[in-house]
């Protein structure tokens, strides 16, 4: 026959309350990711929006105009492209591609009229340092980067005088809103 003390109820019942706070804990914070990850989505699909935006503008503007598309993020550059294609822009890459490929993408960026659009990852190992792509009239930054040297040698890629360069981003998570901003690298 069992007995149950006083004391094995209260343990269990604080034991069973306990767990109760911890499942709670889990909860809220699987909330919270939800909520931090469609603001993420959200921001991501507002870049993109106002980067074709841009884009479309500039091809009104110029039809001849190019631009090159700078971003830290090969995921975030990959979700451009995707959305280029569905645009029916033509576009080439050289984010992650070997040196032969990244040969052939500059190669079509710069000879054949109908590709508009370059995406670059800006980094210091990815492949855009020493680009001359002074055949684009547009740098778009779709992020702010930690190292603002690199931004001035993202804009340095196209700007010569006369030349136009804008950016693109998304100013805090807080705002949850794209700025365009007009901004050149002033060079002498």
């Amino acid at each position: 026959m069992c007995h149950y003390h006083y004391h094995d109820y209260y343990y269990y019942q604080s034991l069973l309350l306990f767990i109760i706070i911890i499942v709670n804990n889990i909860i809220i914070l699987m909330v919270i990711t939800i909520i931090v990850i469609a603001i993420i989505v959200a921001i991501i699909i507002i870049q993109v929006s106002a980067l074709l935006l841009e884009l479309a503008a500039m091809k009104q503007a110029d039809p001849t105009a190019k631009a090159v598309v700078f971003s830290s993020w090969s995921r975030l550059l990959r979700l451009v492209e995707e959305a280029l294609k569905d645009n029916n822009i033509c576009y080439t890459s050289i984010a992650g591609a070997q040196a032969d490929s990244r040969v052939a993408a500059l190669h079509r960026f710069m000879k054949e009229p109908e590709c508009t659009v370059l995406t670059v990852v800006m980094s210091t190992g990815g492949g855009a340092a020493g680009l001359t792509l002074t055949v684009a009239s547009h740098v778009f930054l779709l992020e702010p980067n930690l190292n603002p040297g690199l931004e001035a040698q993202a804009a340095a890629r196209v700007y010569r005088l006369g030349k136009l360069c804008k950016q693109v981003y998304a100013s805090t998570v807080g705002d949850a809103f794209v700025s365009t901003v007009g901004a050149c690298v002033q060079m002498r």
